[in-house]
């Protein structure tokens, strides 16, 4: 990806700017964890960082592994090593599209919702406090607060470790 091809993002124009709105979305999230709002703007940043990474440092990426020959291959090495990303996939695509089927990908999520709990944020996860819940197709369920956590750590590694 040369600059001209990032010319719909404003002064975001390379992954690691991505990267950087992605940390922004995620303390604006920790400031506020129980925002749709902000929690759909974390998942959006982090699924959509694997296209600028592609699209920005494709040949690199191809180098990972020998199975990596096209952006399906990308997305699925970096699924396998952060199982987390197709939470943020089908929340991304599902706000996107308003549903999530198996051409958008995310089929393992079968809700995300906010819990209202009778606890403040102040109390521990011990006490029902409000948080976001994110319910899987097997019945069981996520907190998006762990979930992203995981991805934004994810996405600082990788970068750290192939990137920079």
């Amino acid at each position: 990806m040369n600059e001209s091809d990032a010319n719909f993002s404003f002064d975001i124009r390379t992954p690691a700017d991505l990267l950087k709105k992605l940390h922004e979305e995620y303390q604006e999230f920790l400031n506020n964890p129980v925002s749709s709002r902000h929690a759909v703007n974390c998942a959006v940043t982090a699924w959509h960082l694997i296209e600028w990474v592609w699209a920005s440092h494709k040949q690199k990426m191809m180098t990972l592994s020998q199975s990596i020959k096209k952006e399906a291959d990308f997305k699925q090495y970096i699924s396998l090593r952060c199982p987390e990303i197709e939470t943020m996939q089908a929340i991304a695509n599902g706000t996107k599209h308003f549903k999530v089927d198996k051409r958008s990908g995310g089929s393992n999520v079968k809700a995300a919702r906010i819990h209202r709990g009778g606890f403040s944020q102040e109390f521990s996860r011990e006490f029902d406090i409000s948080l976001l819940e994110i319910e899987l197709a097997d019945g069981s369920t996520l907190v998006f607060d762990d979930t992203i956590k995981t991805v934004v750590e994810f996405w600082d590694s990788f970068f750290q470790t192939h990137l920079l």
